[in-house]
């Protein structure tokens, strides 16, 4: 248990591991939440012993960390999960732009198996591991951030989503390479059939829905319909890439908030 209590990084599981231990009286530590106030009315983890914003980082920091050098201290925050599209890779410009505007620290980009319910299952071990209160999906990624938004009850933005990717994907069975390494892949005839197990209503997850209405690859209309209760924006012109994410960068702050 000591050992668990002195590694740099601990995700969420162990965090409920050392939380069990200290209500036992097996390890002592002090729970500090750095999320803003707003944040931290919205909901946090039982458990936290204290609110100290990064905001203010300098004002606090050096007090609470000498003040406390006989017991550990652990600062949980939260953590963006960013989902890539089809043929694509986790770091891109739209990954990037994230880690450049919330800190690398704070967003999660990895790359997705090609097969659907292998994604699926990565996915979920991802969420159940790291403090993820954020899905930001884009094309396939926001066919998968919806389908974890309404399993969970979280929000997600979406990016130029997939409605239906057992449609628009069926031309692309067979060899593909990625767009951004050129990385062959194979993408087989039974993941169209996955991907149709994975549709899910929209009742439980909380959306923004980013569109472009010159998007080349999917018919913008479809997910504007699909969402049409939660907040969409339509911008004219774009393509599907999505080049200007920059631009959304303080909506998306807002949001999740």
């Amino acid at each position: 248990m000591q050992t668990l209590l002195e590694q740099h990084d601990i995700n969420s599981e162990e965090l409920e591991i050392l939380l069990d231990a200290r209500d036992e009286g097996k390890v002592d530590f002090l729970l500090v939440d750095v999320r803003e106030e707003m944040e931290y009315n919205m909901g946090h983890i039982k458990g936290v012993d204290m609110l100290k914003p990064t905001s203010a980082f300098q004002e606090w920091a050096h007090d609470l960390l000498t003040g406390t050098k006989d017991k550990k201290v652990i600062l949980t925050c939260r953590t963006i999960l960013y989902l890539h599209g089809f043929g694509s890779c986790g770091e891109g410009n739209k990954s990037k732009a994230l880690k450049s505007y919330f800190g690398e620290e704070n967003v999660l980009s990895p790359d997705l198996p090609y097969a659907p319910l292998d994604a699926i299952a990565y996915i979920d071990s991802l969420i159940k591991q790291e403090n993820i209160d954020t899905l930001i999906g884009s094309s396939l990624g926001g066919f998968y951030a919806t389908y974890f938004a309404e399993k969970y009850a979280m929000k997600a933005i979406l990016l130029n989503p997939s409605t239906q990717p057992w449609h628009t994907l069926s031309a692309y069975v067979g060899w593909q390479k990625r767009f951004c390494d050129e990385e062959v892949f194979e993408f087989k005839s039974s993941y169209i059939a996955q991907l149709e197990t994975l549709e899910r209503e929209i009742k439980h997850g909380t959306y923004l829905v980013l569109l472009q209405s010159e998007d080349e690859v999917l018919d913008y209309t479809k997910a504007q319909s699909l969402y049409n209760t939660h907040k969409v924006i339509v911008e004219y012109g774009g393509n599907h890439r999505f080049e200007n994410i920059d631009e959304y960068m303080s909506m998306i702050e807002k949001f999740r908030k």
